[in-house]
């Protein structure tokens, strides 16, 4: 059994009361590694200071970002970018209703990363992307590293 997993950083920072936020832009894109799309990658665009942004791919690798409300955007200007995708595999099977079977013996957890860890860490993924009315579309593609 295979369960996909995001590591979506709730750096998202207090303030702006109400259900919106003033100036928002639409933002999506595409990511890729070596090529492929990325499906159910977390995506996080952190500003130097403000809100972040952040969206999760779909089967093609494509996102929208979400500042307070599906895919309501981002603020204009400067971001850092990271971009996280895991599969764990193995812990407990589930019956037919979804549910952990515990009578079964727990395989163990293993963790395997889809893109390589450096893309997860804001000082190291080397991604930036700045948000202007102009624009709004920002693909990633990522290539092995380490």
């Amino acid at each position: 059994m295979k369960k996909t997993l995001l590591f979506l950083v709730s750096a998202l920072s207090a303030g702006c009361g109400g259900s919106g936020v003033a100036g928002l832009l639409t933002v999506e894109g595409e990511v890729t590694y070596d090529g492929k799309p990325v499906a159910n990658a977390a995506i996080l665009f952190i500003p130097e200071k403000g809100q972040s942004a952040y969206g999760v791919t779909d089967s093609r690798g494509h996102y929208m970002l979400t500042t307070r409300a599906p895919g309501d955007g981002a603020l204009p200007g400067g971001y850092r970018v990271t971009v996280s995708a895991v599969v764990q595999e193995g812990g407990h099977a589930v019956d037919e209703r979804g549910l952990e079977d515990t009578s079964r013996p727990e395989r163990p957890v293993t963790i395997r990363r889809l893109v390589p860890e450096v893309y997860s860490d804001p000082n190291r993924s080397g991604l930036t992307a700045v948000v202007a009315p102009e624009k709004r579309k920002h693909d990633f593609a990522l290539a092995p590293r380490s």
